[in-house]
């Protein structure tokens, strides 16, 4: 087994560190989220930090093998989004573990924690004013050539300054294109970009009208960005419908069984 650790040098965090925050048993307690994924919170060297282990099933270990590991591209990510002026936790490294044969055992991404709220929750405590910022800075984003593939409404943390400025946070890195710079998104692929952060029309038309302006396209478009988020819903409804309808035809087998 072959372990590779890759620090940053955040406050002078050094790899033997991260090894021991990757590796040590943590308690429930320090839990977040434990899914495909486990994300927990500890300490290194007094700086608060989100440890994530990435799930991988037999066939992801083989696809890795060949493909940059999800904690890797999280930590680069992290890198080059702060590097183009926007923000995110400060990444701390990452661990890899491969067998022989490059086959990916483990990954785990380590990142500064932070406690800013979530993108739902602004938007119900700062309505279109929250709304309005926020297509702000997607459009930023866009023309800084950054299309986060998991732009929902956890993965956008919201804090607001003292003096009624917005600041967004992208977490949730590994899902992502970043184009070289210089190079925007191109404009469907913005469309498409937008249409899951929200299951609220209303916020959706609010957002959509005021990205649509911000981007200075022609009257009307505001209704496309709309109908890209109306499309995504019901392809998201359908296959639900599909994947509800099967798992009760599954049932119904094993209980003629």
């Amino acid at each position: 087994m072959k372990t590779k650790i890759v620090s940053s040098g955040y406050k002078g965090i050094t790899s033997a560190e991260i090894y021991v925050a990757a590796t040590k048993s943590h308690s429930a307690d320090s839990l977040l989220l434990k899914r495909r994924n486990e994300i927990w919170r500890t300490e290194i060297s007094g700086v608060d930090v989100v440890v994530k282990s990435f799930g991988s099933a037999l066939m992801g270990q083989a696809v890795y093998a060949v493909r940059t590991s999800k904690a890797r591209r999280s930590f680069e990510f992290a890198l080059e989004i702060r590097y183009r002026g926007f923000y995110s936790p400060a990444p701390i490294g990452y661990m890899e573990r491969r067998a022989p044969g490059h086959i990916l055992m483990s990954s785990v991404y380590i990142c500064e924690y932070i406690s800013d709220m979530s993108l739902e929750d602004a938007f119900a405590a700062y309505g279109d004013e929250c709304i309005e910022a926020f297509a702000a800075f997607v459009v930023r984003l866009h023309k800084s050539g950054i299309r986060h593939d998991d732009l929902n409404s956890t993965n956008v943390r919201v804090r607001r300054s003292d003096d009624g400025e917005f600041r967004f946070s992208l977490i949730d890195l590994n899902r992502m294109r970043i184009y070289p710079e210089g190079v925007e998104v191109p404009m469907h692929e913005c469309f498409a970009n937008v249409s899951r952060f929200t299951y609220d029309n209303k916020v959706m038309e609010t957002f959509a009208h005021k990205y649509a302006a911000l981007r200075g396209l022609p009257e009307g478009y505001g209704e496309v960005v709309m109908q890209a988020k109306l499309d995504f819903d019901h392809r998201l409804f359908r296959r639900k419908t599909v994947l509800h309808a099967l798992g009760r035809a599954v049932g119904l087998r094993k209980g003629k069984n």
